[in-house]
């Protein structure tokens, strides 16, 4: 059985043309790039392989909920290990979904380092996603001492980072150093602030546009910051 994935329900602007139709050619073709396999949402060892269906669904939330140009920004790179270039963006809000209790150690326990399989050019706010399953048997670096799975918050935003750099080797303690050859991003992390009161709603595959309403919840919760990317 294929996943289900929650598409965005924003109507395209009028400005606009054959924006629906763009949409619905976006949605077929990724789910003919998903595999007949289940999987969770963020599993490190498989994002490989979802790479170019997550590819498909960024675009069709910029083209959907941003309302932008489909120009290929979110193309991934060459495996070359060359970064890309920073780009901050507009004030749309992005979020990244992550299973517990990572989002819990990069809220509460000094984790700098979100290891992905894949990166972006996105560099600025990013709001911090729980997914709603957690995963079972993490190994944390020594001295850090999880809660319990069952008391974390799941399927809810539950703070803010900004994102300052993407590198593919780091001295943090939170980096991931693949013995397979394979390439490790860490996205680097900075002013991360949890959220008072987690917000609950659902996520997505790859790097995702807040809807506006919870957008506007968060700023309502940390109105000290300025959350904008301009």
């Amino acid at each position: 059985m294929r996943d289900e994935i929650a598409w965005p329900a924003v109507r395209p602007s009028p400005g606009v043309r054959a924006g629906t139709a763009t949409a619905g050619r976006l949605r077929s073709r990724v789910q003919q790039a998903l595999p007949k396999s289940r999987r969770g949402d963020s599993d490190r060892r498989d994002e490989g392989r979802w790479d170019a269906a997550w590819v498909l669904v960024e675009k069709l939330s910029l083209a959907r909920a941003d309302r932008v140009p489909l120009d290929g920004s979110g193309a991934r790179p060459a495996e070359s290990g060359v970064l890309a270039a920073p780009q901050l963006c507009d004030n749309v809000m992005k979020a990244l979904s992550i299973k517990q209790p990572w989002v819990w150690a990069i809220l509460h326990a000094g984790k700098d380092v979100e290891n992905r399989s894949w990166q972006r050019s996105h560099r600025g706010w990013l709001a911090l996603h729980a997914s709603g399953q957690p995963r079972r048997g993490a190994v944390m670096p020594r001295g850090i001492h999880c809660p319990e799975l069952k008391t974390l918050d799941y399927s809810a935003i539950c703070g803010v980072a900004r994102v300052v750099d993407m590198r593919t080797t780091s001295r943090s303690k939170w980096m991931y150093r693949p013995d397979d050859g394979s390439i490790n991003y860490g996205w680097i992390l900075a002013e991360v602030t949890a959220l008072p009161k987690p917000i609950a709603c659902k996520g997505a595959l790859g790097l995702w546009t807040v809807a506006p309403t919870i957008a506007a919840a968060i700023r309502r919760q940390l109105p000290s910051l300025d959350l904008s990317n301009e």
